[in-house]
């Protein structure tokens, strides 16, 4: 799979006097990111996750692959590390924004009690476009933009107890900010609304594509505050 240029960056926290600037980042709302030329291109589990232990694991149980876009769930079947026709359809017809998970019940012999032991290897991936959603101005730019617009503008004290505001956003087909909601607030009404007012006012984007060259939207978070609350 071509390298993505993921577009996530942070601030840590600078200190200016007794001031603090709050940490925040944007990034593609997804963890672990597959693209659909390589879910096009899969035999084995092998291809799917480059570190699955298809080495030390002999005797399958069963293999289950799971696709969750937009709610409707798809799952299909196997024994084996080689993926079945309807694996690998379900995972042909994946849709960029699609859940993959993978779930592999095997037997393990225990070299000391003898005793068969069932274990479990799982992983998931999102389906992201073959080339990600930019900032016309790059990640330095983005960054001054929301630095300057918003979070220079927050209060103090608003993030000192580790509270988190998360602004969910998609960049439509034509580079523009669209369905931007607050997914999580941090407690303070006027800071949830700032945040949203500025992802609701940025520039065009330059949009996402697929394989095929084709523009498709893409969904990012901008994260604010310091995780753990």
């Amino acid at each position: 799979m071509k390298n993505i240029l993921l577009l996530v960056f942070s601030l840590l926290l600078l200190t200016s006097g007794f001031s603090q600037v709050p940490a925040f980042s944007v990034r593609g709302a997804y963890g672990k990111s597959i693209t659909q030329e390589r879910l096009n291109q899969v035999e084995t589990l092998s291809d799917i996750n480059d570190a699955y232990p298809a080495s030390w694991i002999t005797n399958y149980g069963v293999v289950k692959v799971q696709s969750v876009t937009m709610g409707d769930t798809t799952t299909a079947l196997s024994r084996s590390e080689v993926l079945t026709d309807e694996q690998k359809q379900m995972l042909v017809s994946a849709e960029i924004g699609t859940d993959i998970s993978v779930d592999v019940t095997h037997y393990y012999s225990n070299p000391v009690t003898g005793v068969l032991e069932t274990r479990n290897v799982q992983f998931s991936y999102t389906v992201i476009p073959e080339i990600e959603a930019t900032y016309p101005d790059g990640v330095d730019g983005l960054h001054t933009f929301l630095d300057k617009k918003a979070v220079q503008k927050i209060p103090d004290a608003q993030f000192s107890n580790a509270e988190q505001a998360v602004i969910a956003f998609v960049i439509s087909e034509d580079g523009r900010v669209e369905q931007a909601m607050v997914e999580k607030s941090c407690g303070s009404p006027d800071t949830d609304a700032l945040l949203l007012h500025t992802i609701n006012n940025m520039p065009k984007w330059i949009p996402a594509k697929n394989a095929d060259g084709v523009n498709v939207p893409q969904k990012f978070l901008l994260v604010v505050g310091h995780p753990g609350c």
